[in-house]
């Protein structure tokens, strides 16, 4: 009867992570910086700092003063997302960018980590430096951060119930054949 209870317990344990569900394993978050760039030196330190909130997140720094291959990538990057930013810190993450760096930024920033936990993410840097032709990015789109919407894995937890329900029936199927003997 241990055993059969240990059983169930453990059944019980190891659904608790199913229902988890994420739609990417990484998001690239770019930092386009300059050298001296003071604002550029907070947003490394805070993408630092919240690494660990967002284990999913892998950023990628390309610094645009003194290195004109970036510096190109950056207006590349900026015309592939019709910003008409200047300046950096610029960041990109998925389909959205940043200009300057300050406590509303950091929000922002956390939004969009947040909602690309869930959603797909493109990565429109990539795509630029692959390649991607201008005309296909329409599917790029800035929308307005929303917070993101946590599914609920309907399938996984009717299999979790359905193992509860067939444990139940072989506990109790164990009880009535021990009565009987």
């Amino acid at each position: 009867m241990k055993k059969i209870l240990l059983f169930v317990i453990a059944i019980i344990c190891s659904m608790s992570g199913i229902s988890e569900v994420s739609a990417t394993d990484t998001v690239n978050v770019y930092l386009f910086s300059g050298s001296t760039c003071s604002y550029c030196a907070e947003a490394r330190k805070f993408l630092q700092e919240i690494k660990s909130d967002y284990p999913y997140m892998h950023t990628i720094e390309y610094e645009v003063w003194e290195h004109p291959d970036n510096a190109t990538l950056h207006e590349k990057v900026k015309e592939q997302l019709d910003s008409s930013s200047k300046g950096v810190p610029f960041i990109v993450i998925g389909d959205k960018s940043f200009t300057g760096f300050d406590e509303s930024r950091k929000n922002d920033i956390r939004r969009a980590l947040e909602y690309y936990e869930m959603e797909e993410c493109p990565d429109i840097v990539q795509d630029v430096i692959n390649g991607v032709p201008k005309k296909e990015k329409e599917k790029y789109e800035n929308i307005e951060l929303e917070e993101p919407k946590k599914e609920i894995d309907w399938e996984n937890i009717a299999i979790g119930g359905i193992i509860i329900v067939a444990m139940c029936f072989v506990v109790y199927l164990y009880y009535n054949t021990k009565i009987r003997r």
